[in-house]
């Protein structure tokens, strides 16, 4: 295509071969200002009167050689006229005019026209009837252009332009050609059917010139850029791109063009908006799995166009990981979507790296956990809820999602569950990808004091099913200890083993989820005691005990009395006995009160040792008043008390309480204690018996014997009966010792 210029020459071409005679105006020769020329010669305008003047009656076909270095501001230009220098005033008319155009390898023309071409010449211009000339005389600055029916790309070489015209008189052929050529003057060959002289000629060096114009011109399409690159199937798409007209132009018609069935049919819609040169367009939103095909189509107002390659993206299915993860295991373990694109909305739950994550859908049951593969460091932790992007992979036996291409951050803090599996459970396919608890493990085979990096641990249960533990270079878990016993264990579930797809492996995500199993255990209330007189202020304590060879930290440590009493501390228990202490209870209401302490850990391994009870009772002031309490029992000897009998108070230290030692005296060896706090009228309990023997004689308690208490450990007897023996009890072992005889 190029573009027409009007009024480019003072040419009248009838079509049709009709003629109008005295209807033809003046031709105006004055030069366009719109083409750019360029001029081949020497200045002549043809000394003689050809190729136009004087030969309207005689038929004539004419020659011009033009040298490549007279044409190089043509190369890669287009040829839109050509014209000659006019000699004189005259004006005549042509018929049946061509003007051809072709390539030659010659210098100089021969006399055979034909074989002066070196390919085909190409037929530039044809007209029945052709108006020609100047009333107004000729000269150096008048031409005769003739504006061409088809344009010429000239792109480089020698050059013929020819002009012929038919005649209706004379049969006589006489051919000219002019003196061999000179640099930067054209070279002439004709010859017309009018008598004349056959040879050389020195009298028709004419000027040629041509008009031209750049290539059709046709836009530029750079640029083609979509807004969103992986888009949702609830996305509309943007598309921007840069379109420039040719030189003069203007763009006026910019559309985009989509498919979504492989190119089979498309739709057309034109730009939405427009900054400068750069066109927005819009695809709307479309259907999960369809691939959609786009391109820009530009058309400009001199008539170029020009389309931009095509660019496709694909909608995700919009499925849920159960979509992805769910197989029936006997016939395959590679997901049913393995290579789609899918979206799937989740919540992280894990992290092994910063570019592999782990998600999980609905309530942790099974077939909901999925692996995500990242291409770039990721900041996502868990809690964070997501929309994902990207293609089903099976890698080694994990189902993953990679690439994944896009994740959109929909929230944070999501609370999630996790399953609760046994060993054999966590190596399904079903449970691949999910977050679970397994309980009681532990590391073997393996002497290393802390996880190291790059390593699959072997671990097992309390029945000897195994698993591998996995730490990478990346794992937040790296260096932790390597825990001695059993531990419980929180961990993603995936694959290690590229040799065989069904080994499981499970990857804690951090130090906290290594979970060493503890035994803490309360042994005793040391306070209060069995009784305790009213306001009387009392530091409750229990004695606890950490089973466990390290440290357990979070223990929450309870204590109650009644309903007046409820004190909760959590402390660190390094290993062994403990004794943890509460703020001061003032000793109300009068009664008795239950009294409760207990311990409580998160994976404690044996809860059935975390509480012991008593009880107390509130005592008032009882000074001068008999009360009957409890009976001594008569097991087993079944004496009463007679000669001999003694009781011995004893309390060990100022905040135990205070016991009663008896003996029955009357050759009995029974011996007891008695709690006056214990029960609603105190508690007998009884004792080792008194040994009966003094050396080789039976000489049980009879008249004679007493004893004493030290107030903290030992309560001493003597045995009367006419004996010199002397005894000492242990009241922390329940034993009774002989000691040096009375003197």
């Amino acid at each position: 295509m190029y573009r027409s210029t009007t009024g480019l020459i003072a040419i009248l071409l009838l079509a049709g071969g009709v003629f109008a005679g005295s209807d033809y105006a003046a031709p105006t020769l004055n030069p366009p200002t719109d083409v750019e020329y360029v001029v081949c010669g020497s200045g002549q305008y043809n000394n003689g009167s050809y190729p136009w003047y004087g030969h309207t009656t005689n038929g004539c076909r004419f020659q011009t050689l033009l040298e490549a270095s007279q044409l190089t501001q043509l190369v890669g230009k287009n040829i839109v006229s050509v014209g000659w220098r006019l000699a004189s005033a005259n004006t005549n008319n042509f018929t049946d005019v061509d003007i051809l155009i072709g390539p030659t390898n010659l210098t100089q023309l021969g006399t055979a026209f034909a074989a002066n071409y070196s390919a085909p010449p190409t037929l530039v211009y044809h007209a029945d009837n052709l108006l020609v000339g100047n009333s107004g005389g000729g000269g150096i600055n008048v031409w005769q252009d003739v504006n061409l029916s088809s344009v010429y790309p000239y792109s480089g070489g020698n050059l013929i332009v020819e002009i012929s015209w038919q005649t209706y008189g004379g049969t006589t052929v006489t051919t000219y050609r002019s003196t061999p050529p000179t640099s930067g003057v054209p070279h002439i060959l004709y010859v017309q059917n009018k008598t004349g002289t056959s040879g050389n000629t020195t009298n028709t060096h004419l000027d040629v010139r041509f008009g031209y114009e750049e290539p059709a011109g046709n836009p530029t399409i750079q640029n083609v850029i979509r807004d969103i690159e992986f888009p949702f199937s609830w996305e509309k798409v943007v598309v921007s791109a840069t379109i420039t007209p040719p030189a003069k132009e203007e763009i006026d018609i910019a559309q985009i063009k989509y498919s979504t069935d492989g190119g089979s049919n498309w739709t057309t819609d034109d730009f939405k908006d427009r900054n400068g040169d750069v066109y927005f367009f819009e695809i709307p939103a479309q259907t999960g799995g369809l691939t959609v095909d786009y391109k820009i189509y530009a058309h400009s107002s001199g008539g170029g166009e020009a389309t931009s390659p095509t660019s496709s993206y694909t909608i995700p299915l919009d499925v849920s990981i159960y979509d992805i993860q769910h197989v029936d295991t006997t016939v395959t373990n590679s997901s049913p979507l393995e290579g789609k694109r899918v979206h799937v909305g989740a919540v992280i739950t894990g992290r092994v790296t910063s570019r592999i994550f782990y998600c999980k859908q609905g309530a942790g049951d099974a077939w909901q956990g999925l692996t995500l593969y990242f291409t770039a460091d990721q900041t996502f932790v868990p809690g964070d809820t997501v929309d994902v992007n990207g293609v089903v992979k099976e890698y080694n036996g994990l189902t993953e999602i990679d690439p994944l291409n896009r994740i959109e951050l929909r929230g944070s803090g999501k609370s999630f569950d996790t399953l609760e599996l046994t060993v054999p459970d966590a190596r399904l396919e079903a449970y691949e990808g999910c977050l679970a608890i397994v309980k009681s493990i532990r590391v073997i085979n393996t002497t290393d004091p802390t996880f190291l990096q790059n390593k699959a641990y072997d671990v097992e249960d309390e029945h000897g099913e195994q698993m591998k533990l996995y730490s990478t270079r990346y794992s937040n878990f790296v260096g932790a200890p390597v825990p001695s016993g059993y531990f419980d264990l929180v961990s993603n579930l995936g694959q290690y083993d590229v040799t065989d797809a069904r080994t499981a492996q499970f990857i804690p995500r951090e130090k906290e989820d290594i979970i060493p199993i503890a035994d803490v255990a309360a042994e005793a209330i040391l306070a209060p005691g069995a009784g305790v007189l009213l306001n009387t202020s009392v530091i409750p304590s229990v004695k606890v005990k950490n089973l466990s060879p390290a440290e357990v930290k979070n223990v929450t440590i309870t204590f109650k009395i009644g309903s007046v009493y409820d004190k909760s501390k959590t402390v660190t228990l390094l290993s062994g006995e403990d004794i943890i202490a509460f703020d001061a209870w003032t000793a109300a209401p009068l009664g008795i009160h239950a009294v409760e302490a207990s311990v409580s850990y998160v994976g404690d391994h044996q809860p059935s040792n975390n509480i012991v009870t008593g009880q107390v009772r509130v005592l008032a002031s009882l000074a001068g008043v008999w009360s009957e309490v409890k009976s001594m029992p008569k097991t087993p000897t079944d004496k009463a008390p007679k000669d001999g009998a003694w009781m011995a108070l004893h309390a060990a230290g100022t905040d135990a309480n205070p016991v009663i030692y008896v003996a029955k005296g009357n050759k009995a060896t029974d011996f007891y204690m008695y709690d006056p706090l214990a029960g609603d009228s105190g508690t007998w309990y009884e004792k080792e018996e008194i040994p009966g023997n003094e050396g080789t004689k039976l000489k049980p308690p009879s008249k004679g014997c007493v004893g004493v208490s030290d107030g903290v450990q030992y309560v001493y007897m003597t045995k009367g009966n006419n004996t010199l023996g002397f005894w000492r009890y242990d009241a922390v072992a329940n034993t009774w010792d002989s000691m040096p005889g009375v003197p």
